[in-house]
């Protein structure tokens, strides 16, 4: 099952990474957008500053409201086989009735507000911190798709002109092949003087019989002679 496959391959994993901790990488590293580029191709990279103004101070209040309200908390998770609580504190904001997994354990979100649900909050203020999150989730997620939208078509132009090039080298080839392949033609059709027809510019009447013909219709031309003196 999906399942089964999932969970051998994180096995595999971690039997690999043994004790090895994995390095944590920034775009300062020199492996950092190597490994964007055939790791993570889809992986939309910004800075912070790129988020307008007023929704960075209003997300970083949430986090203020969230906190003083005692919102984040360690999970129980399972690793290789036993119980751990997580080293941070932190809390999963999202779609009413939405779950998310991780480390074999199921966590429920905080819904923030969505049309059509009454949610109620224990103070106004968590109603505004989830708020917050939920257009940072609405804004990242509109500058994602733009960025995706914009990859795709460089990656499709960068084909087109690949194939263009391709295309161009393949018919230069072949024009260079059926080139090659009329010169051999053309060689192959001469034929050796002793074996070339003999021709006369002009003959007479008397001499039409002998009309210098190619040896294979002159024995056509016999042969229905014959035919025609055995029919008469």
């Amino acid at each position: 099952s999906r399942y089964r496959s999932e969970e051998r391959k994180k096995k595999k994993l971690l039997e690999e990474l043994g004790e090895n901790s994995l390095p944590y990488l920034t775009p300062a590293d020199a492996d950092f957008h190597q490994l964007w580029k055939t790791k993570y191709s889809k992986l939309v990279f910004r800075k912070s500053d790129t988020v307008p103004e007023e929704l960075h101070q209003m997300v970083q209040e949430s986090f203020l409201t969230l906190r003083e309200h005692n919102c984040f908390f360690q999970d129980l998770v399972r690793i290789k086989g036993k119980d751990f609580l997580t080293p941070v504190s932190r809390i999963l904001i999202g779609n009413p009735g939405c779950t998310y997994k991780y480390l074999n354990t199921r966590l429920f979100t905080v819904p923030w507000p969505t049309e059509g649900y009454d949610i109620k909050y224990c103070s106004p203020q968590i109603h505004d911190a989830c708020k917050a999150l939920m257009r940072l989730n609405d804004y990242l997620h509109i500058e994602a798709v733009k960025a995706l939208r914009g990859q795709n078509l460089s990656e499709t132009k960068e084909i087109k002109a690949t194939t263009v090039i391709n295309r161009e080298q393949s018919l230069a080839t072949s024009l260079t092949e059926q080139g090659s392949v009329s010169k051999d033609q053309s060689s192959v059709c001469i034929l050796p003087e002793d074996q070339k027809p003999e021709c006369y510019p002009f003959w007479t009447d008397d001499d039409e019989c002998n009309m210098p013909l190619p040896y294979d219709l002159e024995e056509v031309i016999a042969y229905l002679q014959n035919l025609v003196q055995w029919i008469e």
